[in-house]
């Protein structure tokens, strides 16, 4: 079973509001613990989040297993999260979160990303809450894709 450093980038349009009710709030990449990391802001309400992963080909079912700080569910369903919380808030008084799924990542999709050029990118609305649709078809392979 080997295993390869996945690279990935979220692009959240739509992104949560910088406050709620006059309270600050905080936004980002959700880790196992509870923290948020900040992305990258694009201007016009986008924000864009850099990770990567690991992917370990199984052979059986599911056939990747997923690995990582920011990787969460289960070995047959793991997905990420972007999280909302008013700022300085305990990592378990989530606002609302968005469940990122990664089941549609296939074997050659991880294979492609696995070199540094390349990565699987998706985008979502930050309108929504709990498990939200991929816009723009889903998990997509780019490459070329400056840091």
């Amino acid at each position: 079973m080997e295993t390869v450093t996945v690279h990935l980038r979220i692009t959240c349009l739509d992104r949560p509001p910088d406050r709620i009710g006059g309270a600050a709030t905080e936004f980002g990449l959700q880790d196992k613990k509870g923290a948020l990391t900040a992305g990258i802001d694009l201007g016009a309400d986008s924000v864009q989040f850099d990770l990567t992963a690991e992917a370990a080909q199984t052979g059986g079912t599911p056939p990747i297993r997923f690995r990582g700080p920011f990787v969460q569910g289960t070995p047959a369903a793991p997905f990420l999260y972007l999280s909302l919380r008013v700022a300085g808030a305990p990592a378990n008084t989530w606002i609302k979160r968005l469940k990122i799924s990664l089941a549609g990542i296939d074997v050659e999709m991880v294979d492609a990303a696995s070199v540094p050029e390349t990565r699987l990118t998706a985008t979502v609305s930050g309108r929504g809450s709990g498990t939200v649709p991929l816009l723009d078809g889903g998990w997509i392979l780019a490459t070329d894709v400056p840091n």
